[in-house]
C-alpha cells in the first residue's frame, strides 16, 4: 500500500518533468539572439546597414549602436553568461532522481532540448563576439592584401595618411576598409581604430599617372573621399578630431564637472 502510493507521488513528477523540457525552449533562440545582440552593441545589425549600403539601397554609414551600447558591452557580456549558464543548469537538473526505467522515458525529449540549448548557445556566442571576430578576419586580410604588394615596383608605392570619422564599431572599420580596398589604386588600407579614425592607405601611384606629381593626390583624395562620403562616412586630413573623440572627451567633461 506504501509503495503504491509513493509511485502515484512520483508519477505527476515523472510527468511535470517530461513536460518542462519542451516548454523551457520555447522562445530560446529568440532570447539567445536578443542577448547576443546586445553583448555585442548590435554588431550584426550594423553589418547589415553596411550591406545595404554596399547594393546602394540605403545609406546611413554607422547607426551608433556601440556609441551606447559600447560602454554597457562588459556588463551585458557579464549578464547574458550568467543567463546561459542559468539555462545549461536548469537543464542538467530538471529532472527529479529517477530510476532507470523513468530515465529512459524522457531521454528523447531531454536529447531534443539539449540540442536546442547547445545550438542556441552557439548562436548567442556568436553574434556576442561578432565584434572580435571582424577584428581577426580583418586583420588576415591586411596581411593577404600586403603581400601582394611585393610584386609591385616600390618606387610607385606612396603611403597616405587620413582620418576617417563617423565610425562607431568594428562593423563600420570592415566597411571602411572594404570601401577603400575596392577603389582605383589602392593596394592596402588599415583603420587603426574607429575612435581616432586614423587610416594607412598604401597607394600605387603609376595608375594615376594621368595626372602630374603635384595633383595625383589631390585627385585621389576627391575620388575617394566622395565614395566615403556616399556611403556615410568623411575623409578627414591627419589631425582631425572625430566624433566619437569629441563625445568621449564631453563625457569626460561631465563626468568631473559633476565633482
Amino acid at each position: 500500500m506504501l509503495t503504491k502510493n509513493l509511485d502515484e507521488k512520483q508519477k505527476p513528477t515523472m510527468q511535470q518533468s517530461t513536460e518542462a523540457s519542451p516548454s523551457s525552449t520555447e522562445g530560446l533562440f529568440f532570447q539567445a539572439f536578443a542577448a547576443g545582440s546586445i553583448s555585442s552593441s548590435c554588431c550584426l545589425f550594423q553589418l547589415l546597414l553596411n550591406l545595404l549600403s554596399s547594393w546602394n539601397i540605403l545609406h546611413i554609414g554607422c547607426a551608433g549602436f556601440n556609441t551606447v551600447l559600447g560602454p554597457l558591452r562588459p556588463y551585458t557580456r557579464t549578464m547574458t553568461l550568467i543567463w546561459l549558464l542559468m539555462q545549461w543548469f536548469q537543464h542538467l537538473n530538471i529532472y527529479p532522481p529517477l530510476g532507470k526505467q523513468e530515465k529512459d522515458q524522457i531521454n528523447c525529449c531531454c536529447t531534443t532540448s539539449r540540442r536546442k540549448l547547445f545550438l542556441s548557445s552557439l548562436l548567442c556566442l556568436g553574434l556576442m563576439f561578432m565584434p572580435e571576430l571582424l577584428e581577426s578576419i580583418r586583420h588576415s586580410s591586411f596581411i593577404q592584401r600586403n603581400s601582394q604588394t611585393i610584386s609591385i615596383d616600390p618606387r610607385n608605392v606612396v603611403e597616405l595618411n587620413y582620418v576617417v570619422d563617423n565610425m562607431g564599431c568594428e562593423a563600420c572599420i570592415n566597411a571602411v576598409e572594404k570601401l577603400m580596398n575596392g577603389h582605383i589604386g589602392v593596394l592596402s588600407s588599415k583603420v587603426s581604430s574607429f575612435e581616432t579614425g586614423e587610416v594607412n592607405i598604401q597607394v600605387n601611384k603609376e595608375l594615376y599617372e594621368r595626372n602630374t606629381e603635384v595633383t595625383w593626390t589631390k585627385y585621389f583624395e576627391d575620388e575617394l573621399g566622395d565614395l566615403l562620403h556616399t556611403h556615410g562616412y568623411e575623409l578627414r586630413p591627419v589631425g582631425w578630431i572625430t566624433k566619437s573623440m569629441k563625445l568621449k572627451e564631453k563625457k569626460k567633461q561631465d563626468l568631473f564637472g559633476s565633482f
